[in-house]
């Protein structure tokens, strides 16, 4: 009994500092008014002008667009395009678009391959989970610009390929048993 007493006063003091950080912090944070303006109407047809100009200098500048970091430029907003979609269509062109998506898409669908095997890790699982966020966090914000976002994506890179690596060598090992000591710490 005193062990549950104590686990329900840690959780309720848990609760009580969570709510307080909600009310005293998250309320007033830059985060949250994204969040609020996110279905602000006003807001949403801002967005969506912001996508059209970006397919206007698309089809104007289409193999190579208006040039890194320029959509503000020709936008005549003076403004990023608030989209990594959008901004990266104006200002990479389809050349760009596919130099740096077609990376992205792959490394998603090997760490897909990866969590649909029976022997999958955990790690396969959070990377494609954090893959996911990313790209969804894609429609809001400009992930190329920033450098937290590009470490972040070498981290996936870096995870999915030593998890292929690791099935592949233990796919090979199976496959040859005279390296029997080599190959008991890949099990």
């Amino acid at each position: 009994t005193g062990v549950r007493i104590t686990i329900v006063l840690i959780t309720v003091s848990l609760l009580i500092v969570a709510f307080l950080y909600f009310y005293m912090f998250f309320l007033q944070s830059r985060l949250f008014r994204k969040f609020e303006t996110f279905t602000n109407e006003e807001s949403n047809s801002l967005r969506i002008d912001m996508y059209k100009i970006a397919g206007a200098i698309f089809l104007d500048k289409p193999l190579f667009g208006g040039g890194f970091d320029q959509y503000q430029f020709w936008s005549g907003s003076g403004s990023y395009s608030h989209s990594t979609y959008a901004e990266a269509i104006a200002d990479l062109g389809f050349f760009g678009s596919v130099i740096f998506f077609v990376p992205i898409i792959l490394a998603g669908f090997r760490l897909f391959r990866l969590v649909c095997r029976k022997d999958r890790t955990y790690q396969s699982q959070i990377t494609l989970a954090l893959l996911c966020a990313e790209l969804f966090l894609g429609v809001g914000q400009i992930f190329f610009l920033e450098p937290q976002h590009i470490f972040i994506f070498s981290a996936i890179y870096w995870i999915e390929m030593n998890e292929t690596n690791k099935i592949m060598q233990k796919k090979q090992c199976e496959g040859d048993r005279k390296n029997e000591t080599a190959c008991k710490y890949l099990r």
